[in-house]
């Protein structure tokens, strides 16, 4: 037995991820975990689709078992999500490996490029560069080549290159006991606006999400239905779904409370509180706010902490929690071996997780069950989201 792990948004589920999955199946897998972000995700918005359907769609296509990534570590920055993905791994006890595409396809290369941004000679050439390059990505870029080679520095040019290297990062800081594994991304480039062949990239599947004609094509066919469903059902969310609910907590928010927020540092709050100032939208606020160091991504997430009640306390400390979503007949064997080696509690229905989880692990999991809820509220489907839906058994 081989049980490989992913750490995954499946926003939406589409033929690259599927590639993704049989590579590794492969590679001599025999069991495939998904560690995917719930209702809330990486870029600072809600989920296309909501994450019973997502991981529907992953167990359809080759997963064994689902997992939430809980809010907390799924809204954040690539250092806190890769944290919070490999600190699950790590607590289920049972895992092999981790793997996940790349652009360079080079595991050794990832490797080294983790290996510089744990060295102290990183953090001494980052405090030298961080004043004087374009961005702080780029005075990122510019310290990894200083200490490891420009090799090592070019790969950081690609997001999922750059993804890579923060699993591989947390997996040495973390001590996982899981070996990292990638395979080269196929199709179209990330964030891309054209396909190539039968792979789009999962930000033109969003933008043509209720198009299902021009998004079959580049979805496994199993997955269609349920895409169809959420659609008639009007479970979709889109980045303006909740334009107006961040507009008016950011209009409510006074400074001290947007300065403990994540990703809010050096006078971000003031940016923010004079770039509310004359914005109709939320898009003007953030094209307002964004400078050198703040993108638009950050801000984003930043907001999103700032509806979810989510503070840079909470993002410190490790998931506290294992969550099931869905699961196959090989996924219940991984349940019934993280039983004997599991170290944190597994919650496989949510009307009980107010008597597994001790004060803290229910705050963070509270904010799991509020994101489904704002979700919903984007979405107009009824509140109490988390209790309507029990785990996917395929």
């Amino acid at each position: 037995m081989k049980i490989s792990c992913v750490i995954s948004e499946f926003n939406p589920f589409h033929n690259g991820h599927r590639y993704l999955i049989q590579r590794q199946r492969e590679n001599g897998t025999t069991h495939i975990v998904a560690v995917m972000s719930g209702s809330f995700v990486q870029r600072g918005e809600c989920a296309a689709l909501n994450k019973n359907a997502r991981a529907h769609c992953a167990i359809l296509n080759g997963v064994d078992l689902v997992l939430e990534l809980p809010t907390v570590w799924a809204c954040a920055a690539a250092p806190v999500f890769a944290k919070g993905g490999v600190s699950i791994i790590k607590s289920m006890g049972v895992a092999d490996s981790v793997f996940f595409g790349s652009e360079c396809g080079d595991i050794n290369l990832i490797s080294r490029c983790a290996e510089a941004l744990l060295s102290e000679e990183f953090s001494t050439a980052l405090a030298k560069n961080v004043n004087s390059m374009p961005s702080y990505a780029a005075a990122v870029q510019r310290s990894v080549a200083e200490t490891a080679g420009e090799e090592c520095g070019e790969i950081l040019n690609s997001p999922n290159n750059l993804l890579a290297v923060e699993y591989v990062k947390e997996i040495f800081r973390q001590k996982a006991g899981v070996t990292a594994e990638t395979i080269s991304r196929k199709g179209a480039e990330h964030d891309s606006d054209i396909s190539s062949g039968e792979f789009a990239s999962a930000s033109m599947l969003r933008e043509n999400i209720d198009n299902i004609s021009a998004l079959a094509a580049f979805v496994p066919d199993c997955t269609v239905p349920i895409i169809e469903n959420a659609s008639a059902t009007n479970d979709i969310a889109t980045p303006k779904s909740l334009e107006r609910v961040m507009m008016y907590a950011l209009r409510t928010a006074d400074s001290q409370r947007l300065k403990r927020l994540p990703d809010v540092s050096e006078g971000l709050e003031n940016r923010l509180n004079q770039s509310l100032k004359g914005s109709k939208s939320l898009d003007e606020v953030i094209g307002r706010a964004v400078c050198r160091r703040y993108s638009a991504p950050r801000i984003r997430r930043a907001l999103c902490s700032l509806i979810l009640g989510i503070d840079k306390e909470m993002q410190a400390q490790a998931p506290p929690y294992i969550r099931v979503l869905g699961l196959n007949s090989n996924g219940s064997e991984i349940l019934r071996l993280m039983k004997k080696s599991c170290t944190v509690p597994v919650i496989t229905k949510t009307a009980h997780y107010k008597t597994l989880l001790d004060d803290n692990a229910a705050k963070i999991f509270d904010k799991d069950v509020l994101a489904a809820d704002i979700r919903a509220l984007a979405c107009n489907q009824p509140m109490g989201q988390d209790f309507l839906h029990s785990v996917k058994i395929v």
